[in-house]
């Protein structure tokens, strides 16, 4: 009887030491994995293009022509320049956007306007969860062109590599600015 309690001990400890060494791999991939997609976007930012100061006052007539191309159906077009960007707000189907053009004349991506019901639902239960008392201000979607490979930046920081919804929170003096990935994931973008 002793003989079997023993057995039954030791197949458990076995048991229990295979299954912290399992653990233990896992997490080993696990941090190999960030480190591996740490690599990935730094070496994409290495891709990206330097970020050129536009020429003049006048927007590019080739930013007009690529707007005319990639929005053929886009309605109340109104243009601007700032020192980086050629930007048309324009309406299509009925949502007010934002196209950002280079110096190049090429499309970066597009931003808008969205509500909190509008992203997604892992996103909005992290932010009610871990900003709770926070203030839930504008929340812009920006579109990334993923063809160019200039940079965008918004409020005052590169964004990298994808598009991102960016959710203003403020309690008190404190303000800051969240992303949020398509899959729902929440991160801090930036302290205002």
């Amino acid at each position: 009887m002793k003989k079997l309690a023993i057995l039954t001990v030791a197949f458990l400890l076995s048991l229990n030491i295979g299954q912290l060494k399992a653990q233990d791999n896992m997490v080993l991939a696990n941090t190999e994995l960030k480190i591996a997609n740490k690599e990935k976007r730094i070496e994409k930012r290495g891709d990206r293009r330097e970020l050129r100061n536009l020429e003049g006052k006048k927007v590019s007539d080739l930013s007009m022509k690529n707007f005319k191309t990639d929005f053929a159906k886009a309605a109340n077009a109104r243009w601007n320049r700032t020192p980086n960007y050629d930007i048309a707000a324009f309406t299509l189907r009925g949502q007010e956007l934002k196209a950002y053009y280079d110096a190049d004349g090429q499309l970066v991506g597009t931003t808008q306007f969205k509500k909190f019901d509008d992203l997604p639902d892992k996103g909005q239960k992290i932010i009610l969860q871990k900003y709770k008392g926070y203030e839930i201000g504008q929340i812009l979607y920006f579109n990334n062109n993923d063809v160019n490979r200039s940079p965008m930046i918004l409020w005052g920081t590169e964004v990298i590599d994808k598009s991102n919804y960016f959710v203003e929170l403020a309690k008190g003096s404190t303000k800051k600015i969240v992303y949020v990935d398509p899959g729902g994931n929440v991160s801090l973008f930036k302290n205002l």
